[in-house]
């Protein structure tokens, strides 16, 4: 039986209430841009794709950075974003799943798993 392709170019995407009322679009936009590349570097992707989102304090500069990893279980996987934000950008801290059930993905705060 062969193996079923995960995260498949042109699959239908869902997200939760909670990423819409609480993650901004373009974060949205690119942590499904970080699972295509993924997936298109010729990767494995697992099922559930982990994203820990945490704001932290800009030890060179006034201001903050955010810190996105992205990890998988199996086969393993982890890559670290960091970016800059504005002052006055409201704090984003938590982990957000993206599930591929084969059908649809979804991506959705961990909490509402």
């Amino acid at each position: 039986m062969s193996k079923q392709k995960m995260f498949r170019e042109g699959e239908q995407r869902y997200l939760t209430r909670g990423i819409h009322d609480r993650l901004p679009v373009l974060l949205q936009i690119l942590l499904w841009d970080t699972i295509d590349n993924l997936r298109d570097s010729g990767q494995e992707l697992n099922c559930l794709q982990v994203f820990k989102i945490a704001t932290k304090e800009n030890p060179d500069r006034n201001g903050k950075l955010l810190v996105i990893i992205h990890s998988q279980e199996k086969p393993g996987y982890r890559r670290e974003y960091v970016m800059p934000v504005g002052r006055d950008v409201e704090e984003i801290n938590g982990n957000i799943f993206v599930i591929d059930d084969t059908d649809h993905a979804t991506m959705m705060w961990a909490e509402e798993y």
